[in-house]
């Protein structure tokens, strides 16, 4: 509740200080009195306004808060900046500290207008220019894509063509490059026979391919038709290479026929000399499949292996005949000579 001030008038008399003096009994007197005429009654002097003066003076004595009013602390312009005191006032000086550490808006002067700070709470107006050359920001960050229609700027996304990214593409191309591709013609670098396998000279028209890790890959593949009308061993196909990996068989496989029911066809296998495949005796009057797996589990990594097929007939009237002779393994090797 708001105070409501007392405004205290003087009494005004004729007689400021006159008593009179009436004897009750002895020295006893009653003492009354005597103002004469009095022109101001004054304010009385009463319970009521004398309780209500302590009143106020109680209020003015009490601590201001949020909700009470009374008396309050200033703070100094470090507690304005800190702002956690709760107890104290700002005063405009303390304010204006806080004040002239904000943004001055009024320093942008035009669209595209920039305001950067040059120092601890001071601000300054840049332009667009002025801030992209701040940022270091080249012309490709703050270029429209449709500028990028010219030769020396390239072509737009929406018209690069596939001829365009082959040109581009040929201009990096070759070793060191770093390019890759998956496919040659449709086939992988493993269906390749590397320039470290390669044989100078393969007198007997035979082919080599690539070996990976997938088993019975084929290694060599031998076409020719040989036939002998020998009654002792001859050979037919020779292959020769040096182990390389961990597996543990190759496989053997070749087309064999005789021309005469009544005569026997015989072959074996044998690895530098000796026989890994004793005589088979199997072939018959048309070229059939001949499929023979070679242990490899006693050759150890590097030894070089010659794989020869040999064959006679038992009349030397009559012929036996090979072809399709072929060797499939998933063991790496280097090929040595035919």
């Amino acid at each position: 509740m708001a105070y409501t001030k007392t405004t205290w008038a003087a009494r005004l008399r004729e007689f400021t200080n006159r008593v009179q003096l009436t004897l009750v009994s002895g020295t006893t007197y009653d003492v009354t009195q005597v103002e004469g005429t009095v022109t101001q009654a004054g304010t009385a002097y009463s319970p009521d306004n004398m309780n209500k003066l302590e009143e106020g003076v109680r209020v003015a004595n009490l601590a201001a808060s949020e909700t009470v009013v009374g008396l309050v602390e200033l703070a100094t312009p470090a507690e304005t900046t800190t702002g956690s005191d709760t107890t104290k006032a700002v005063h405009p000086a303390g304010l204006k500290v806080e004040l002239d550490k904000k943004i001055n808006h009024s320093l942008a002067t035009a669209v595209n207008d920039f305001l950067v700070a040059t120092g601890v709470g001071v601000f300054a107006k840049k332009t667009l220019a002025e801030v992209k050359t701040i940022l270091g920001l080249g012309t490709a960050a703050y270029t429209a894509s449709t500028a990028y229609a010219t030769a020396a700027q390239g072509v737009k996304a929406d018209s690069y063509t596939a001829s365009d990214v082959l040109t581009k593409i040929k201009t990096v191309d070759g070793a060191g490059s770093g390019l890759d591709a998956d496919t040659l013609d449709g086939l992988r670098g493993v269906d390749f026979v590397r320039e470290s396998n390669l044989i100078d000279d393969i007198s007997d028209g035979g082919k080599l391919y690539a070996v990976t890790t997938t088993l019975n890959r084929l290694v060599y593949e031998n076409n020719t038709e040989v036939a002998t009308n020998s009654i002792t061993y001859v050979t037919a196909k020779t292959y020769i290479f040096t182990r390389r990996g961990d597996k543990k068989s190759a496989q053997i496989n070749f087309e064999m026929y005789k021309n005469y029911s009544g005569a026997f066809g015989y072959y074996k296998i044998l690895i530098n000399g000796s026989t890994v495949v004793a005589e088979n005796s199997n072939v018959v009057g048309a070229y059939t499949w001949i499929n023979q797996t070679i242990d490899l589990t006693g050759y150890s990594i590097g030894t070089s292996l010659t794989v020869e097929l040999q064959y006679r007939i038992s009349n030397s009237s009559y012929y036996i005949y090979v072809r399709g002779f072929n060797i499939k393994t998933n063991e790496l090797i280097d090929i040595v000579k035919m």
